[in-house]
């Protein structure tokens, strides 16, 4: 009866798990950067949409539809040309694999979706091989249930149900690490070299997804090191090759970036304009915490009426998880907490130190942070572990707290599921500006906006409406300036508004040019502004009248 009851729960459980990564894959918002991904697939570039836009007064923004479409004028190579030419600090592997499949399936939003859904259900079945691994093989656990419980808590991480909503490469990642670190701890077990060559080919395919692998391949060399304790053994030797071997295999897109370095460094500009000054230790180490809170469960909303206590639960319970398994380590399960710290230290780790010295923001950017999310989900993995065996007269109490444990991360999961806007999104449209623009026909648009804004802004309004466009971005002759070049070609029926989502601008700048535009201070003298009333203080549209 015993058996029945876990398979059936295990049946729950991936049902549930399918439900909050694929069901209405259309609802959450589409963002700023899962525009530039469709745009990347498609085989377009930036700087074809600023041409097209430069020669077109006016124009029907639904005819922006055509640069994120995939169809037979655009080829693999043209998906590779656009990300060697404008990102080339994103691997091509993912922008490949979503290019085929929108040839087979389309290239609607919820059609990307499901190729990261599909990728994130496979990373299930890939943790349980890691739990298999780590936990079993190296004789810490001697029931698998600790694999289960291992896929219970990717199911129902936030983060990864996140992740696994978006158009983006980080599922893939997901699926991609996880498989490597998976491929790492059986090569140490068998320390052959067919197993070595698995692992260097697993990582081989993470580079190609994402180039921070390097982070996560330097935490698994330093890991391998401690546990031979600095001695040069076999299976140190072997990693450093199948390392090596599968850095070698990315030379050629290495070789691009560094080509193209100017380019990413471009691309990369926002980590550094929005900066709050060097040595800020609060402000650098809070993407870390947040990160782990957003692992097991977001605290944010799940206390969302008890701000003090959902400050305090972010950064203790994260605390009390790594305090905790490294407590009950005893024996192998020492080298288990060696290892899902190395992974947490990978990325969270790296990222804060840069931001803590040089004062950019790169680790607010959560999706870099992949490894260090399955450190935090190993972790979690192994107390749940615990939780389950003979702790003596504390067996109940421990069991009853997992339980409200895993409940509250099923809440949280759901609680993503639902929401358009997550942790993860950094602009998408405002709904109440998407509404007016769709239910006034009289209306017009004119923007500078960058073109992963308005790309955003034409999946959500009307086909038919006009649109006088002076596109930025960062591989464009206009990026920030100049910081206002408002177009107004004239012949526009109705009324014309302009809008500006203000992505990318530093915040210096933001606020006082924000305020020209309210008090009509902008000094331009072809037009009065007039912020767009939508209930609420907005400023991202503005009607224009003559002067």
């Amino acid at each position: 009866m015993l058996v029945w009851a876990q398979r059936g729960a295990f049946a729950v459980l991936i049902v549930f798990a399918v439900f909050v990564r694929a069901d209405a894959l259309g609802d959450p918002n589409y963002w700023y950067d899962e525009a530039i991904t469709s745009l990347r697939v498609a085989g377009h570039t930036e700087r074809q949409l600023a041409a097209f836009a430069a020669t077109h007064p006016w124009f029907p923004i639904g005819e922006l539809r055509q640069f994120v479409e995939v169809n037979e004028q655009t080829g693999l190579s043209d998906t590779i040309g656009s990300l060697a030419g404008e990102d080339p600090q994103h691997a091509p592997l993912y922008y490949v694999t979503a290019r085929i499949w929108a040839r087979v399936f389309g290239s609607s939003v919820e059609v990307g979706r499901g190729l990261a859904v599909l990728m994130s259900l496979f990373a299930l079945a890939a943790m349980y091989w890691l739990c298999l691994e780590l936990f079993v093989k190296t004789g810490a656990f001697t029931s698998r249930l600790v694999c289960w419980l291992g896929v219970l808590a990717m199911a129902l991480s936030p983060y990864q149900v996140a992740v696994a909503r978006e158009h983006r490469e980080y599922s893939m990642w997901v699926l991609a690490m996880t498989l490597g670190c998976a491929a790492f701890l059986r090569a140490l077990r068998k320390n052959t070299r067919n197993a070595w060559i698995l692992y260097g080919a697993a990582m081989a395919v993470s580079l190609y997804t994402h180039l921070f692998s390097a982070i996560a391949l330097a935490a698994l060399g330093a890991f391998l090191l401690c546990k031979e304790r600095f001695r040069l053994t076999r299976a140190v030797w072997a990693f450093a090759g199948a390392s090596a071997a599968a850095g070698l295999s990315c030379l050629p897109w290495l070789f691009v970036l560094l080509a193209r370095r100017g380019t990413a460094e471009n691309g990369l500009g926002w980590v550094q304009q929005f900066t709050h000054g060097r040595f800020q230790l609060r402000f650098s180490i809070s993407p870390a915490i947040q990160l782990a809170n957003v692992s097991f469960w977001d605290s944010g909303e799940i206390l969302m009426d008890l701000p003090r206590i959902s400050q305090a639960a972010t950064l203790f319970v994260p605390v009390i998880v790594l305090i905790a398994s490294w407590w009950f380590a005893r024996g192998p399960r020492k080298v288990c907490a060696g290892f899902a710290a190395a992974l947490i230290a990978s990325v969270s780790g790296t990222l804060f130190a840069v931001d803590f010295l040089t004062g950019s923001n790169s680790g607010w950017a959560m999706r870099y942070a992949v490894p260090s999310n399955l450190g935090w989900l190993l972790a979690l993995t192994s107390l749940l572990a615990v939780a389950t065996i003979d702790l003596g007269k504390w067996t109940g109490f421990v069991r009853a707290l997992a339980g409200v444990f895993v409940l509250i991360g099923a809440i949280s999961a759901v609680i993503v599921h639902d929401e358009k806007h997550t942790f993860l999104k950094a602009w998408e449209p405002n709904e109440e500006i998407v509404d007016f623009l769709n239910t006034n026909a009289r209306a017009a648009v004119v923007s500078d906006d960058f073109v992963g804004s308005v790309l955003t802004l034409s999946h959500e309004v009307r086909d038919d409406l006009p649109l006088s466009w002076r596109a930025r971005c960062y591989s464009c002759p206009r990026v920030l300036e100049p910081l206002v070049d408002i177009p107004l070609p004239g012949g526009a029926a109705g009324q014309t508004f302009f809008f500006r989502s203000w992505v990318n601008v530093p915040f210096v700048l933001l606020q006082p040019l924000v305020e020209r535009f309210f008090s009509d201070q902008l000094g331009d003298p072809r037009f009065h502004t007039r912020p767009v009333e939508l209930g609420h203080p907005q400023g991202s549209l503005f009607l224009l009248t003559p002067r």
